[in-house]
């Protein structure tokens, strides 16, 4: 279980041209404290990137990377 669904604060964006896509996203990796009703102040601290090539409407080709730091509490 992981627990990156549950937190606040993500940053998102992507770019298109022609066959390619390049997505970017950063967000919060930590889990929340025991007060989960709160919003806390986000620390970006996860971070993926994604690259495709779509050269036809049957093919379609990715590079994906993330950087994941300290996602648990403990």
């Amino acid at each position: 279980m992981e627990s990156t669904h549950i937190t606040f604060g993500v940053v998102t964006g992507g770019w298109v041209h022609g066959d390619w896509k390049l997505e970017a996203s950063s967000f919060k990796g930590r889990e929340p404290d025991e007060h989960r009703y709160n919003i806390e102040a986000p620390k970006l601290d996860y971070s993926a990137v994604r690259v495709s090539w779509s050269p036809s409407a049957n093919w379609s080709l990715q590079v994906s990377r993330a950087n994941l730091n300290s996602a648990e509490a403990l």
